[in-house]
């Protein structure tokens, strides 16, 4: 069994009987497909905090688009230009959002072929640049899933 598949399954039946019986007592090692496994609850759980996060920003747009509106009508252009400008910042910051939540969804997708294939070596090396990007792109705007991708990162390392 080569060691990838045995990292894989988190088996170790080639190992001599004594050293078998002193892997009983100190702590296993999980296996690389639990990992996976565990990588993507919490992708999960990150994407639909995301997507929390995109609803909450589209209704307060349609919000703030709505009394721009209202302001253009009634000639108030300076309250109507600060709240042009708020819809602007906001719609940047859903753009990020969703660009990260589309971003972890490529991940999840991919973890998810690893899962079925078990070819990892080559598959994973990818994923890691994209989450640490996506960890500073999103560090400014929800620092609590910025700290979590790290993790998320750090766990696939």
């Amino acid at each position: 069994m080569s060691k990838i598949a045995k990292e894989w399954s988190g088996e170790d039946y080639g190992s001599p009987f004594f050293l078998r019986l002193l892997s009983r007592f100190k702590p296993r090692k999980t296996s690389l497909k639990r990992k996976i496994s565990e990588v993507l609850y919490r992708l999960d759980t990150q994407m639909e905090r995301l997507d929390e996060t995109l609803t909450r920003l589209r209704s307060r747009d349609s919000e703030l688009l709505e009394k721009t509106v209202k302001a253009y009508i009634t000639k108030d252009v300076a309250r109507a230009t600060i709240y042009a400008n708020e819809v602007a910042e906001l719609r940047k910051m859903a753009k990020i959002v969703l660009a990260s939540r589309l971003a972890l969804e490529r991940v999840k997708v991919r973890l998810e072929t690893i899962v079925e294939l078990g070819d990892i070596a080559s598959v994973i090396a990818p994923l890691v640049p994209v989450l640490k990007s996506l960890k500073t792109q999103l560090s400014g705007i929800i620092p609590e899933i910025s700290i979590e991708l790290e993790e998320i990162t750090n766990s696939m390392n």
